[in-house]
């Protein structure tokens, strides 16, 4: 259960038995889903099987931190995934384990994408290669390969018409007790009316979140900025949005997904807020992320703790011990997703606590706090 308060923890007495040791990895990731590939942009080219729309209408593709995630549909191969279920990032070296991976400094692709009817995909062959363009439209570039189709022709010098851009911004930007969600079109040739819908996970069931249309403000020649906030929201819980536009004969057009979360403090467990169920050979990836906000500067205390079969335990820059300490003191600044646990654990329930306490005393007296459980059968 998930809970944003400020309550004094009693950590118990603490088992012998310690987990693991890790290091603290560097932290950058920002919100999964921040850069959907929308229309009407939103083609690839192949000599032997054509276009393939990376739009679909039932299906999207969408950038998260470090990897892609969703299906294209190629008009004469049909469905194209882009990852393993449940997101990556993926730990595949060579096509038997596949999904696409990106690294955002360098806007490199690389791994593998799989199709039913045509086999692997690779997005970094030799004499080829796949990137995001950051600084010229968030463009994708270059060639991918396909095991039994040939290459796959993204924006390139010449031809220049096959590439996949993001022609109208959709995001999401959480605050300490909302989400908020922003979108800006160029022009809005008889757009009638928009609507917003929320899921908990990226292939989940969306519901509608807008009671009534947020109307259209736009014209043939010109477009309108639109802001909406989402204040039904649980901190530290990630949530997907969709934005739907109507169109004056009823039409409907999806854009996104995007995602957000409210609060101050967030933490995972598989990639997600629920509860996480595995056998004792999976390993466990648990995830934390901060956002400072206007309290960015403040010093604080941060808090990376677990409640095992074998007692408490927390994590700090030696890696999980059984002894209570902070995990960092430091000024409150913004950290992105960073994992601090990947393996397999033994069997029996577990809590993963983060919190941040902004009175620094060496006491757990979280101002901030969130947690996400794991079952181990």
């Amino acid at each position: 259960m998930k809970q944003q308060r400020r309550n004094i923890i009693k950590w118990e007495a603490i088992s012998l038995i310690c987990l693991c040791l890790f290091w603290l990895q560097p932290a950058w990731a920002v919100n999964i889903c921040n850069i959907s590939i929308d229309v009407p942009e939103f083609f690839a080219w192949s000599e032997n099987t054509g276009w393939s729309n990376w739009h679909a209408s039932h299906s999207c593709v969408a950038v998260a931190p470090t990897y892609l995630v969703g299906y294209v549909w190629a008009e004469s191969i049909g469905w194209i995934k882009l990852g393993v279920d449940g997101g990556g990032p993926y730990g595949n070296t060579d096509k038997t384990d596949w999904g696409v991976n990106w690294n955002s400094d360098t806007g490199v692709l690389w791994g593998y994408a799989w199709s039913e009817n045509t086999g692997w995909i690779n997005f970094n062959p030799t004499n080829g290669g796949v990137t995001i363009n950051m600084d010229n439209g968030k463009k994708f570039e270059g060639w991918a390969w396909g095991e039994s189709v040939g290459w796959i022709h993204f924006q390139n010098d010449s031809p220049a018409e096959y590439y996949v851009q993001q022609a109208a911004p959709f995001a999401a930007r959480g605050f300490e007790d909302y989400v908020r969600l922003e979108w800006e079109t160029a022009s809005e040739i008889d757009t009638k009316w928009f609507h917003l819908w929320r899921g908990d996970r990226v292939d989940s069931y969306f519901t509608r979140i807008t009671d009534v249309p947020i109307l259209a403000e736009g014209g043939t020649a010109w477009g309108a900025a639109y802001v909406f906030e989402d204040i039904d929201v649980f901190p530290g819980k990630t949530y997907f949005y969709e934005l739907e536009e109507i169109d004056t004969a009823g039409v409907r057009t999806f854009h996104g997904p995007v995602s957000g979360w409210a609060g101050v403090v967030n933490i995972q467990a598989g990639g997600g807020d629920e509860l996480l169920r595995a056998s004792k050979e999976e390993p466990i990836s648990v995830t934390v992320a901060v956002r400072a906000g206007e309290k960015s500067g403040n010093v604080a205390e941060y808090w990376v703790a677990a409640y095992t079969p074998f007692g408490w335990f927390t994590y700090g820059p030696e890696g999980w011990n059984p002894r209570m300490e902070p995990a960092a003191v430091m000024p409150l600044v913004d950290i992105g997703t960073m994992e601090v646990l990947d393996l397999p654990l033994p069997t029996g329930w577990y809590t993963f606590y983060l919190a941040v306490d902004d009175r620094v005393d060496g006491i757990p007296d979280p101002t901030w706090l969130d947690s996400v459980e794991v079952e181990v059968d």
